[in-house]
């Protein structure tokens, strides 16, 4: 069976249009448009438009969508970090802003904790900010006083990242950071970018009073995958967002280079629309649907244990994860005689190639495990992954 949505205009180019039952990684081109997005996207491509208007009005229904102080789009969660860390160095001093990434005589230290430090740290350090690691990767008991003792005058903000890539059973939690910020009058900003669904967490830190918050536009709210959000909360949210306005694109200066055109806005608003307005329980109910019926096909498979993971409101494998459900596919490599990454390369050099979930093995055991995500699964996609699976397994 082919896959019904491979791309003519990828095979001209001699690209293969996978099948993704992975995520919504950059590398993997992040999510799929709608229709409606689609449609909006080449509307706009028709005509022209004053970019400082679109943006004002864009950002003005993105914080109503979100339900939070102010907004701004910029072109990925990288950038959101980058202009959050820039605005937070110059406030709105212009005379600051013209010397980035030159950070002399201004505050320039952005602190973060040590298991929280991103794969993307570079993307606060490109604004000349110096990182200023506290704490210790793995703390059983995680303490605060690390952070305190790091603030002094040279200060910019404090970063949270909230991500599965970091380290939360060993990072004093958002909402005490958040209170130190306050306690010494400091800037906190959070990259949350792939935590979504659900809906709620478009405001949860907001709420919480943190100052910025970063998404992703092209995870979980299925828009551009080179859209990003920055969402401001109270008079120091609103404030760092107009900093950010006067030195991202349109404009000159350090945020020029973060260009986003008038497609990707218009794309990323119609999908928030459409993704703030779905039924969150209908949506996670046809996603464990799909993974009941890949589970039904491979039940019969020999010394693989299979196990569906909700990953919901009531139970999290990992602490830090949207809600999306999972199916994990676990075995031993000696019974099987296959490593996850045999998998992995039998998946993809067969058409239509697919692309599961990985995660972090011990080296040292036999285990190996995959996860089957159906965030971004079209019905007619699961008997294909299902048989596949069957065919290499049986082999």
């Amino acid at each position: 069976m082919l896959n019904p949505f491979k791309s003519v205009i990828l095979e001209k180019l001699g690209v293969k249009s996978w099948i993704n039952a992975a995520n919504w990684t950059t590398t993997s081109g992040g999510s799929y448009l709608e229709q409606p997005v689609i449609e909006a996207m080449n509307e706009a491509s028709s005509t022209f438009v004053d970019m400082y208007e679109l943006l004002d009005k864009a950002c003005d229904k993105v914080a109503e969508l979100c339900k939070v102080d102010s907004a701004f789009i910029t072109s990925g969660a990288g950038a959101g970090m980058a202009l959050s860390t820039a605005a937070c160095m110059t406030g709105k001093d212009f005379a600051k802003m013209l010397k980035l990434p030159n950070t002399e005589e201004m505050k320039n230290e952005v602190i973060i904790q040590s298991g929280e430090v991103p794969p993307y740290w570079q993307q606060y350090q490109m604004t000349g900010a110096k990182l200023r690691r506290v704490g210790l990767p793995f703390p059983k008991n995680p303490d605060s006083r690390y952070i305190e003792a790091a603030i002094n005058d040279n200060t910019a903000c404090i970063a949270c990242v909230y991500s599965r890539n970091s380290s939360p059973r060993g990072s004093v939690p958002i909402i005490d950071c958040i209170q130190i910020a306050k306690k010494y009058d400091i800037p906190i900003q959070i990259d949350a970018a792939a935590v979504l669904p659900p809906v709620a967490n478009l405001h949860k830190f907001s709420d919480m009073g943190a100052d910025l918050t970063i998404f992703s536009g092209g995870k979980g709210i299925r828009g551009p995958n080179d859209t990003g959000l920055i969402l401001g909360s109270g008079t120091r949210g609103k404030e760092l967002i107009e900093a950010i306005r006067m030195q991202a694109c349109p404009n000159t200066g350090f945020g020029r280079a973060f260009k986003v055109s008038k497609e990707q806005i218009v794309g990323l608003v119609t999908a928030l629309e459409l993704f703030v307005k779905k039924d969150e329980k209908l949506e996670y109910k046809k996603q464990m649907a799909r993974l009941e019926k890949i589970k039904n096909f491979l039940s019969h498979l020999n010394n693989i244990d299979l196990e569906i993971v909700p990953n919901d409101e009531k139970y999290h494998e990992f602490p830090v994860m949207a809600h999306v459900p999972r199916l994990k596919l676990e075995w031993n490599e000696h019974k099987i005689g296959m490593k996850a990454e045999d998998l992995d390369l039998k998946l993809a050099t067969k058409y239509p190639p697919i692309m599961l979930g990985s995660t972090i093995l011990n080296p040292f055991t036999n285990k190996q495990i995959r996860y089957i995500n159906p965030y971004l699964l079209r019905d007619n996609e699961v008997e294909i992954i299902a048989k596949r699976i069957i065919e290499i397994f049986s082999h």
